[in-house]
């Protein structure tokens, strides 16, 4: 009997109802409409806010200057941006959320006190680390593991460790490879190529570190000593350095000394007996290669005659002459120097004999060895001043970069505005629904009592 009911109202709606009746029916119990919107509006929007927490992540997004990661090596067309730190060692990003690192970062923030690295770094808490090809780099934490605060943190700590490994990098990082040869070198030769070495490779320093930094003008103060004139520099740029460095190349002429060894033939002392044995190999070895040189001359010289002979009432062709000519001047002056490399390899084997050394020997190789360990000094010197500028350079100059001026924001998540917006929707729809229901209800209900009313005066009056 009531489906019959339905079917009537249905029946109804289909002919056409009036606008007050649709109001009633949507509206018709204004108490329970209230009631059950204002329930589903603040339940809609704690749920939304829940779940919009629960799915969200924090990300952050940072870069480094020049100090804190470069490009190792040019970067030729169509190769792939490689990171590295400054000493070249390789830069991974994923390096920096190990546990050893995460229990480092908890170590030195309060913030962090709370968390259990262990899971941190075994859970989806970090749910992502990566490096695009501009060298930015993205950190994802899901927000369910961190509070604001706590993901603020981490982000900082990740984000710091780079600058804090290229400062470690900058107190460890040493510049005198060439001095370190020249103290365990065992003859003159060497020690004079090293430093001079040593000043070239000094000289580059500073032309990399202005390449990367600019040229920058290095602070007023003592570097490399404290208080100590030698050390002091005058509000310097690294420009004006290397200009400075020449001239003491001037001033101090190694080449010079160079020239000096190969006229006198010095020999170091305490290297003597290595240098003995390495001078009487280096005799045998000039000694056949002034054979075979020779043997070479006089068989191009053979060979010369021979087409001359040949020749002899014919046209003779000018360049098959010429090359043999050429080729007997090229070994004839192969021969003369090392005739010149045997004799002064000889003088040096003779003054290894202490006892034939001269006075005029003794005294230029005393000069020459206070002047050798006068450069010495000066460089090391040098070299302490130029550690200590590199390192207040790179320190001063990095840097973090965080892209959207905060360390941290949020991702996938819903916004206020628009959970509000959904949760009203829903708020209006379903109080609408159950209005609708209610009223269905009410009219079959009606309409059930008419019809009883109607059967029992039909019953009444047939009685």
């Amino acid at each position: 009997m009531g489906a019959e009911y339905v079917e009537e109202y249905v029946d109804e709606i289909d002919n056409g109802i009036s606008f007050s009746k649709v109001i009633k029916v949507l509206f018709g119990h204004p108490k329970i409409f209230i009631i059950i919107a204002c329930y589903v509006l603040v339940s809609c929007i704690i749920g939304l806010c829940v779940y919009s927490n629960l799915n969200q992540d924090y990300e952050c997004d940072f870069s480094y200057n020049v100090t804190g990661i470069t490009q190792k090596g040019t970067l030729e067309e169509g190769e792939v941006f490689t990171p590295a730190y400054i000493d070249g060692s390789n830069f991974d990003v994923r390096d920096l959320i190990t546990l050893e690192k995460l229990e480092k970062y908890k170590a030195s923030s309060e913030a962090l006190s709370g968390l259990d690295m262990n899971v941190v770094s075994s859970s989806d808490a970090i749910k992502n680390i990566s490096m695009d090809g501009n060298g930015v780099v993205s950190l994802v934490l899901k927000s369910a593991s961190f509070s604001t605060v706590e993901a603020t943190a981490l982000a900082k700590a990740v984000a710091n460790e780079p600058i804090e490994i290229t400062k470690t990098l900058a107190d460890k990082m040493t510049y005198d490879s060439k001095l370190r040869l020249f103290d365990s070198a065992t003859n003159y030769e060497d020690k004079v190529a090293y430093l001079i070495d040593q000043q070239i490779l000094l000289e580059d320093n500073y032309a990399a570190l202005m390449s990367v930094y600019g040229d920058v003008i290095i602070p007023t103060g003592y570097y490399g000593a404290e208080n100590n004139p030698d050390y002091y520099l005058d509000g310097k740029k690294i420009s004006d350095i290397i200009v400075s460095l020449r001239e003491y190349a001037y001033t101090h002429p190694l080449r010079i000394m160079e020239e000096e060894l190969t006229l006198f033939g010095y020999i170091y002392d305490p290297g003597a007996e290595q240098y003995s044995i390495s001078l009487k190999n280096k005799k045998a070895r000039l000694e056949r290669d002034l054979a075979m040189t020779q043997a070479k001359l006089d068989n191009i010289i053979i060979q010369r005659n021979d087409l001359v002979d040949r020749a002899q009432g014919t046209m003779l062709q000018t360049a098959e002459l010429a090359e043999f000519n050429s080729e007997i001047v090229l070994l004839s002056n192969q021969i003369e120097d090392i005739r010149e490399e045997i004799a002064l390899n000889e003088k040096r084997i003779n003054n290894l004999d202490v006892a034939s050394r001269t006075d005029e020997y003794n005294a230029g190789v005393e000069s020459f060895n206070n002047r050798l360990n006068e450069g010495r000094i000066n460089l090391e010197k040098l070299i302490k001043i130029y550690s200590a500028v590199a390192k207040r350079v790179i320190v001063e100059s990095a840097s973090v970069y965080f892209s959207t001026g905060s360390v941290i924001y949020s991702t996938n998540t819903l916004s206020f505005g628009l959970i509000v917006g959904i949760s009203a929707g829903v708020a209006i729809i379903i109080p609408i629904l159950v209005n609708i229901v209610i009223s269905i209800v009410e009219e079959v209900k009606q309409k059930n009592g008419k019809s009883n009313c109607a059967g029992k005066k039909e019953e009444k009056n047939n009685d």
